[in-house]
């Protein structure tokens, strides 16, 4: 890219920037997500969306407000080749009825986290999911991975 900016700001109120890609820390997703929609931008948030159903909930009911522009997950699963042949696979009837899609993954880690707020330590071995509801605002690695987990 030929332009650079010197904060989000000058990049949002760039006329020739039509959409933006947010990677910034998880609980900067939303905010910034929105500030997009409202200068105009097409996004592409990371994941996670948000911290939470109301934290997401912001963002969807900016996003009605502006129906001309896209926000969209940054899930590579939807568009992923082996999903999409999986996806033929079985809207052709090749792989016989649907019952049940089962996934895992393993993730072997131990994390360790304190509330700020309450100074309350979460410990967290493999499932990261309680440790991620439980401090604000969640690290990437910890909400990242929770999206994964059952």
């Amino acid at each position: 890219m030929p332009i650079a900016h010197g904060s989000y700001d000058d990049l949002l109120a760039d006329p020739s920037v039509e959409a933006i890609y947010n990677p910034l820390p998880n609980h900067l997703h939303v905010d910034w997500s929105i500030a997009a929609l409202e200068a105009g931008k097409h996004v592409l948030c990371e994941k996670t969306l948000g911290l939470d159903t109301a934290d997401a909930r912001r963002l969807v009911d900016a996003a009605a407000n502006h129906p001309s522009l896209v926000v969209m997950e940054a899930f590579m699963y939807r568009f992923h080749p082996q999903w999409i042949a999986a996806r033929e696979l079985v809207s052709d009837g090749r792989m016989g009825e649907l019952g049940t899609i089962k996934h895992s993954s393993a993730t072997s880690m131990t994390i360790r986290a304190t509330c700020e707020t309450t100074r309350q330590s979460v410990v967290a071995h493999s499932s990261t999911s309680a440790a991620t509801r439980s401090a604000r605002p969640a690290s990437s690695s910890t909400t990242n991975l929770s999206v994964y987990s059952d």
